[in-house]
C-alpha cells in the first residue's frame, strides 16, 4: 500500500466551511450581521447554479460599474457589507465550477496555498484578488486553481487583464455543460484512501483483526446495525473524519479490555475539517446534557404528577441516534451516529484523541471506525501514540498479527458471531503485501485479552465445551448401540445430537400455534432446517443473524435458536447458549421455550447444570439470607446447589414443573404429555419427597433436619464439589450459629482461666477457690 499520508494532504478546510455558510445564509435568506451590498440586486439574478446566472453576474457588475454606485477598490472594500458582496459572488461562482465538473472545491486561503505549495504561490503574487481560492484535484494528480475575485474585480473596477466572469469560469467547465441547467449539487468527498485496494493488500489470513464480536445482548440498533453493515463498509465504503460527542469512560483507560461505544459526529459530505467538527461535538454534549437533566426533571414531574392521581403526560419522544444535527450547531450537513469501538482497531487498543477516521456508504447508516492498521504510517496515528505511556507501549495491529501466526484459528468456538464474513469482503487478499508483525508479550497478552472480554459476556464462555470429534464419536456409538466409552460430560451432548424434536419444529412452523401466541411464523427458517444439502457456513451465519435480530421482538425466533444450539445445528454446539435463548422465550410466555427445556432434560438428565444453574442460583439468592442465619457458609450452599442439580429426582420434578408451566402458559398438549411420562414410570405421579420440589426445599431441609439428605446421584460423585464421606459425619447439618458462638465464648473463657493459672501459680484448689468466692459475692 502506499505510504501516503492521506490524514493530512488534501484534508476538508475551515476555509471551506466558511465558503459554503456565506452561501447557506444567503439561499436561507438569513440576516447578515454587517449587512449585504446590493442584495436585491444579487436576489434578481437568480443564483439557480447554471452556467447561464454567470451572464447574469457579468451584466450586474457592469451593470454597477456604468452606473457610478461604485467607487474605486479601496473605498469598495472599505465597508464589510460590499465585501460580503463580492465573497459571496466569488464563492458562488466557485461552488457552481465544482458542480459542473462534478467535483466539491476545496478553498484555500492564499496563506494556506503558500504553506502547503510555495512554488503555486510564488506563481501568484500577493494581490486584492488572492485573498482565497478554489482549488480542484484532477484525476492524474495535477491541481487547477481558481481565484474568481480575479474576474469579479476586473467586471467591477476594470483594475485585471479579466473582466468577464462567465469567460474565466467557462474554461476550467466540461465544455458540454449545459448553460440553462442549474448543475446538481457537487457529490460527497472523502480522503484521499481507497478501502478495497487496502484489503486487497492484505493477507486473507489476517481476517479476523478485521472482525468484531460484539457484547452479548447488543442485537439492539444501532450495534447491531453496524455489525451487519462492515461487509459493506469493507468492500465499498469512503473515509471520512469524526469527531467524538460522547464515549463511554472506559475507552480512555489504559488496561481496559473491554470495547463499548461512542457517540460520534461527522460529516457525510467529507467537507467539514476536524476542528469545526471538534466544535460541534463539544456543543451536541452541551446540548445532549441539557437535554437529559430536562427530560429528568420531566420524568420528576410525571412521578409527582401519578401521585397525585392526574393523568400521565405523554411520553417525550427520544432523538435517533442517526439525524442531521440542529443547525444552531453548525450550518454543515453533519450527522451523529453510535459507533461500536472495537478496541484492537485503535492504535493502542485506548481512545486518546477525540478525532479519527470513519468508515461511510450512502447504502447503510451505519458507520464504523477504520482499522489503525490502515493509517498506521499517518502523522496522526505518530501523534496517538504520543499520548500513551510510554512505558507500556502495545500497537495493537502488529501484535495482531503475530498472534494469527500462531493462532490461525482466532474466534474459535464463536465462528457464527463475528463479522465481517469471509464472503463479504471478496476483496481481501487479492494482491497480498508483507506486513511487518511486532511479536511482544504484552501485545499479545492485550489481544488476548480483548478477545476474553468479548467472549465473556457469552453464556458458552464459562460452560466445558467437549472437543466436536469426541461428541461426533459418541453420538456413533450410542447411534450403533455400542457400550458407551465416553464420560458424561460428552454423552449428553451425543444423546442431544441424537433427540427427536420434531414436535418442537412442527409447532414453531404451525401457523396455528403462533397465532394463539400472538407470534409471527418464521417459514424461511423451516424451510433452511430442510434444506439438502445443507447450507454452506456463510448461508448458516447470516441466517443465525437474522433469528438473533428478530427474537428481540419475535420468540419464535429465540426458540429456534435455542433448538440449534441444543443440538449443534448450523452453530457450535452450547447447553449455555440454548438455555440462554430458551429462557428468554420461556420468559416471554412461549410454552414452546417451556416444554423444549423439558424435553432437553429428558433427552440428556446430565444437562441440568447447564439449563438450570442460573435459575437455581436466582431462587437460592432470595433465601441467602435466612441460609447464612442457619449457618451454612457460602461453599455449602454451592454444594447443594450442584448436589440438587445432579439429583435424578430433583431432575425429574424439574421436568415435571416445565410442562404444568408450559400448560399455564397455553400449550394445549403440556398435561398430556405430563400424563404419559407418569403412564410410562417414566416419573412418578407426585415428589416423593418435597426435596425434590425446589432449591429453596432442598436447602430449607439440609439447614434444618440433623441428618443431610442422601440423594441417590445422578452423575458420578466426581461431578460434586464434595464427594459424601463413607460415614456420613461429613454430611451432617451444621450445627446451630448460637450454639456455635456459645461453644467458641466456653473455649475462649477455659483458655483465659488457663493462662491466668499460669501467671498466678495457681493450681485447681485455688482456681476453685477464686470461682467460689465470685459466686458468694454476687447479690442474692
Amino acid at each position: 500500500m502506499s505510504a501516503h499520508d492521506f490524514l493530512l494532504h488534501n484534508q476538508p478546510t475551515a476555509s471551506t466551511v466558511r465558503v459554503l455558510w456565506y452561501l447557506h445564509t444567503f439561499f436561507q435568506e438569513k440576516m447578515w450581521q454587517d449587512g449585504l451590498a446590493f442584495e436585491r440586486e444579487l436576489r434578481a439574478c437568480r443564483l439557480d447554479y447554471s452556467p447561464e446566472s454567470l451572464c447574469r453576474i457579468d451584466d450586474l457588475l457592469r451593470g454597477l460599474r456604468e452606473s457610478g454606485r461604485v467607487a474605486d477598490a479601496d473605498a469598495f472594500f472599505g465597508e464589510m457589507a460590499n465585501q460580503n458582496f463580492l465573497s459571496l459572488l466569488a464563492f458562488y461562482c466557485g461552488e457552481l465550477v465544482g458542480r459542473t465538473r462534478r467535483q466539491a472545491a476545496v478553498w484555500l486561503s492564499y496563506d494556506a496555498l503558500a504553506g502547503s505549495d510555495p512554488e503555486a504561490a510564488a506563481a501568484y503574487p500577493p494581490a486584492l484578488w488572492t485573498d482565497f481560492l478554489a482549488e480542484f484535484r484532477n484525476y492524474d494528480g495535477s491541481r487547477t486553481l481558481y481565484f474568481p475575485l480575479k474576474s469579479l474585480c476586473g467586471a467591477l473596477f476594470g483594475n485585471t487583464d479579466e473582466t468577464d466572469v462567465l469567460r474565466a469560469a467557462a474554461a476550467l467547465m466540461p465544455p458540454d455543460a449545459p448553460a440553462q441547467t442549474p448543475a446538481a449539487d457537487v457529490p460527497p468527498q472523502s480522503l484521499d484512501f481507497s478501502i478495497r485496494h487496502a484489503l486487497s493488500a492484505t493477507d486473507a489470513a489476517h481476517l479476523p483483526y478485521l472482525q468484531m464480536l460484539a457484547p452479548c445482548g447488543s442485537a439492539n440498533e444501532p450495534l447491531s446495525l453496524q455489525l451487519d453493515a462492515l461487509g459493506t463498509l469493507y468492500r465499498q465504503g469512503r473515509v471520512v473524519w469524526a469527531a467524538a460527542v460522547e464515549a463511554a469512560p472506559s475507552l480512555a483507560e489504559s488496561g481496559n479490555t473491554r470495547s463499548a461505544a461512542v457517540e460520534v459526529v461527522y460529516d457525510p459530505s467529507g467537507r467539514t475539517d476536524t476542528e469545526t467538527l471538534r466544535q460541534a461535538a463539544r456543543s451536541l454534549a452541551v446540548l445532549k446534557h441539557a437535554d437529559d437533566e430536562a427530560e429528568e426533571g420531566a420524568d420528576d414531574a410525571a412521578d409527582a404528577a401519578d401521585a397525585d392521581g392526574a393523568s400521565p403526560a405523554a411520553p417525550r419522544p427520544r432523538t435517533s441516534p442517526f439525524h442531521r444535527i440542529p443547525s444552531m450547531v453548525s450550518h454543515m450537513p453533519l450527522q451523529t451516529a453510535t459507533l461500536f469501538v472495537w478496541l484492537p482497531h485503535l492504535p493502542d487498543g485506548v481512545l486518546r484523541l477525540p478525532v479519527f477516521p470513519i468508515l461511510i456508504d450512502e447504502s447503510t447508516r451505519a458507520v464504523t471506525l477504520l482499522p489503525a492498521r490502515y493509517w498506521a504510517h499517518t502523522q496522526h496515528y505518530r501523534d496517538w501514540l504520543e499520548c500513551a505511556d510510554p512505558k507500556v507501549p502495545a500497537e495493537t495491529a502488529p501484535a495482531f498479527a503475530a498472534l494469527l501466526a500462531d493462532e490461525p484459528d482466532f474466534w474459535r468456538d464463536y465462528p457464527e458471531l463475528v463479522r465481517p464474513l469471509r464472503e463479504e469482503v471478496p476483496d481481501l487478499g487479492q494482491f497480498p503485501e508483507p506486513y511487518a508483525a511486532a511479536d511482544s508479550k504484552l501485545g499479545r497478552r492485550l489481544v488476548k485479552n480483548y478477545r476474553t472480554a468479548a467472549q465473556s459476556t457469552y453464556p458458552r464462555f464459562a460452560e466445558d465445551l467437549p472437543a466436536e470429534s469426541d461428541i461426533a464419536a459418541c453420538a456413533a456409538q450410542l447411534h450403533n448401540g455400542e457400550a458407551n466409552t465416553f464420560p458424561e460430560r460428552i454423552e449428553k451432548y451425543a444423546r442431544l445430537r441424537l433427540a427427536d424434536f420434531g414436535a418442537t419444529l412442527m409447532e414453531l412452523a404451525d401457523p396455528a400455534a403462533n397465532r394463539l401466541l400472538n407470534r409471527q411464523a418464521l417459514p424461511h427458517a423451516a424451510e433452511m432446517l430442510k434444506r439438502d444439502p445443507p447450507p454452506d457456513a456463510y448461508q448458516c451465519a447470516r441466517f443465525v443473524h437474522g433469528l438473533m435480530r428478530q427474537s428481540q421482538t419475535n420468540s419464535t425466533a429465540a426458540v429456534y435458536l435455542a433448538y440449534l444450539y441444543a443440538v449443534g445445528r448450523f452453530v457450535p454446539q452450547s447447553l449455555c447458549e440454548a438455555a440462554a435463548w430458551a429462557h428468554q422465550a420461556a420468559d416471554a410466555g412461549d410454552w414452546r421455550a417451556t416444554k423444549l427445556l423439558a424435553d432437553i432434560l429428558l433427552a440428556a438428565p446430565h444437562a441440568a447444570p447447564e439449563l438450570y444453574y442460573e435459575t437455581v442460583s436466582n431462587d437460592t439468592y432470595v433465601i441467602l439470607s435466612d441460609l447464612k442465619e442457619a449457618g451454612l457458609s457460602t461453599k455449602e450452599i454451592e454444594q447443594q446447589k450442584k448436589a440438587f442439580l445432579g439429583n435424578r429426582q430433583a431432575v425429574m420434578e424439574t421436568v415435571r414443573r416445565q410442562l404444568l408451566r408450559a400448560g399455564e402458559q397455553g400449550d394445549p398438549t403440556a398435561q398430556v404429555r405430563l400424563q404419559q411420562l407418569i403412564d410410562t414410570e417414566a416419573m412418578p405421579a407426585e415428589a416423593a419427597d418435597a426435596r425434590y420440589t425446589g432449591i429453596k426445599n432442598w436447602l430449607a431441609i439440609y439447614a434444618e433436619r440433623s441428618d443431610q439428605p442422601d440423594p441417590a446421584p445422578l452423575v458420578d460423585s466426581s461431578t460434586l464439589l464434595k464427594k459424601p464421606s463413607a460415614d456420613n459425619t461429613a454430611d451432617l447439618a451444621p450445627p446451630r450459629r448460637k450454639l456455635r458462638r456459645l461453644l467458641l465464648l466456653l473455649a475462649l473463657l477455659a483458655s483465659l482461666l488457663w493462662w491466668a493459672s499460669l501467671q498466678q501459680g495457681w493450681n485447681l484448689h485455688h482456681i476453685k477457690q477464686h470461682l467460689l468466692g465470685l459466686w458468694q459475692s454476687l447479690p442474692k
